[in-house]
């Protein structure tokens, strides 16, 4: 056995020392060093959880819609679709929604219509309805209105030697093919409308605003001359089926 010396014996002992030493510190590290709690943990796993959990529920590239196979053009279908899906008006419509000018005459017309009809349905002037329709209604009230007074809408009307109708129910005398008498004879009832109506026009034009300033149509110019409870009756007779086709929250508001 070999002997050992004591120079090596005490360098084996410094070395045992040496190495006692390093384990002490590393379990004097450990053990100072601070253990993760209960509660540290599950505070630590709830805030992992909350993170995977708005990742899958709020990322983008999951909300992203996937493209179709048309791509662009499959858009364009769609909004083509919801463009014909709509319920749009007739071509005359405007793209807001609004009738047309012609859309809105022709319901004018109709409605007018309707309500001239209601006067004149079963009399001779019947017949010019349509064309009566197509004034303005302060036209045709004058064109009803005075009818009445003048012929009983055509009952009682000047006529040809031959028994033809003249179409004349205002006693108007023009240049159109007069009869004996000096009162006009139309060809037709669009064409009595026309000139009657354009007439009226004008003296509306001039001013004249009520049957009371229609009275030129039987007086002229002046009233001098003709009895007052004619002419006052004459106003009162036209007045009954103008008010009816222009009445007072309408156009006859200006009396």
């Amino acid at each position: 056995m070999k002997r050992i010396t004591n120079s090596e014996r005490k360098r084996r002992l410094k070395k045992k020392k040496l190495k006692n030493r390093r384990k002490s510190n590393k379990a004097a590290i450990i053990s100072a060093s601070p253990k993760p709690s209960l509660k540290r943990t599950n505070l630590l796993f709830t805030h992992l959880l909350a993170g995977i959990t708005f990742f899958i529920f709020f990322s983008p590239f999951s909300a992203a819609p996937s493209p179709d196979a048309n791509g662009i053009e499959g858009e364009k279908e769609v909004a083509l679709a919801s463009t014909f899906d709509s319920d749009p008006q007739d071509a005359d419509s405007t793209e807001d929604g609004r009738i047309s000018a012609a859309e809105a005459e022709q319901k004018r017309a109709e409605k007018l219509k309707r309500e001239v009809l209601l006067i004149i349905k079963g009399t001779p002037m019947e017949a010019m309805t349509d064309e009566i329709a197509k004034r303005d209604r302060a036209t045709a009230a004058y064109i009803v209105g005075i009818a009445l007074k003048e012929s009983e809408f055509g009952f009682h009307a000047p006529r040809k030697s031959n028994n033809v109708d003249c179409y004349n129910y205002w006693g108007y005398r023009g240049r159109e093919n007069p009869t004996r008498s000096g009162y006009s004879c139309f060809d037709s009832p669009a064409q009595a409308i026309s000139v009657v109506g354009n007439r009226i026009d004008s003296l509306i034009k001039q001013g004249v605003k009520n049957p009371a300033g229609m009275v030129v149509w039987k007086c002229g110019y002046s009233c001098r001359g003709f009895d007052k409870a004619s002419v006052k009756k004459w106003i009162n007779d036209v007045g009954i089926n103008y008010y009816k086709l222009n009445p007072a929250d309408g156009l006859a508001k200006k009396d």
